[in-house]
């Protein structure tokens, strides 16, 4: 009987580890010399390539967004802070911006689309230029990373969405 349970409670360990994991790519092939753990992202048309101050209008054009600074590179797994600036579509910094968040959705909001599942809460701090700063921005998996923002001030909401490839 004990070694039943033990068999079950390890069968479970392992669906659990396993759960996120995938043999194909996201185009649904499967790549030689790929890690087969993993589910593929270089060819997906969403990644972006990290850049110092890349910066993109917001979906409603109320909002520029400009990644400032990933440190580090959003590149690789791992521990991330990020430095986001805020503009008005004219350019102005946005100085009083707040990120409306909610338990069922977290704002800013790192999210594997791929895989179904976000990550820890982020914290936002107002630096008081137009600038936050998102910290800690846990990317731990290699794959698709969606970065979802939403933004309010003086009346206007605006979002944006950032993607990396993790490798």
């Amino acid at each position: 009987m004990r070694s039943t349970a033990l068999v079950i409670v390890m069968a479970g360990a392992a669906l659990v580890c396993c759960a996120c994991s995938s043999s194909s790519s996201s185009s649904g092939t499967s790549n030689p010399g790929e890690d087969s753990g993993v589910i593929g992202c270089g060819g997906d048309q969403r990644a972006q390539a990290y850049s110092a101050d890349m910066g993109q209008m917001g979906t409603s054009k109320v909002f520029k967004f400009e990644l400032v600074s990933a440190t580090p590179q959003p590149v690789t797994t791992g521990t991330e802070v990020w430095v986001v600036k805020i503009l008005t579509a004219s350019g102005s910094p946005v100085t009083d911006a707040t990120f409306p968040s909610t338990p069922s959705t977290p704002n800013p909001r790192p999210w594997m689309p791929e895989h179904g599942h976000g990550t820890s809460l982020v914290s936002v701090t107002n630096n008081h230029d137009g600038t936050y700063t998102f910290d800690p921005m846990y990317l731990f998996m290699e794959g698709l990373w969606e970065t979802d923002i939403v933004v309010e001030s003086g009346g206007s909401t605006d979002s944006t969405k950032f993607y990396f490839c993790l490798q």
